[in-house]
């Protein structure tokens, strides 16, 4: 499958690039990449693999996407999942704050427990489980780790 990439700026090292539409609702366009994307179903079978034991998503804007291509090996592995997902800023941002919450959802029905990384600087500072991501605009605050209700990570 062929994507378009929306590029924000024509930076080649910028990382506002998004493949979700109105991602950026307020931000010009400045070049539209086309690049192939696959699902993990479609490649799954040229990868030998026993177990998931992690997943690290960074796909600024297409989490939900990338979530929903992975929620069987999800279920089935169980593994621990590391994802950015970027700030939905205010409430009027509906698009963001409905995927976010569809997000959370999918996580509540297969009984995952989300958990935000604090940081100190650029260093780790711990874990804090959380019930929601919430409505914020801090991009320290955009790092989580999300893990089967089985494996206690925090208090």
């Amino acid at each position: 499958m062929t994507m378009s990439l929306n590029l924000f700026t024509s930076e080649p090292t910028n990382s506002s690039a998004s493949l979700i539409e109105n991602f950026r609702p307020n931000s010009e366009v400045a070049e539209k990449l086309f690049i192939p994307a696959f699902s993990f179903k479609s490649i799954s079978n040229l990868i030998s693999f026993d177990d998931i034991g992690i997943i690290k998503i960074d796909v600024e804007g297409a989490e939900l996407e990338v979530i929903k291509s992975l929620l069987e090996p999800i279920k089935l592995y169980r593994p621990i999942i590391v994802l950015e997902i970027l700030p939905v800023y205010n409430e009027a941002n509906n698009f963001r704050l409905d995927r976010q919450k569809e997000i959370e959802q999918i996580f509540r029905r297969i009984n995952y427990v989300i958990h935000r990384i604090a940081k100190n600087g650029d260093k780790f500072s711990s874990l804090s489980k959380i019930d929601a991501i919430g409505i914020h605009s801090n991009l320290t605050q955009c790092d989580y780790v999300v893990a089967p209700e089985e494996i206690v990570l925090s208090n």
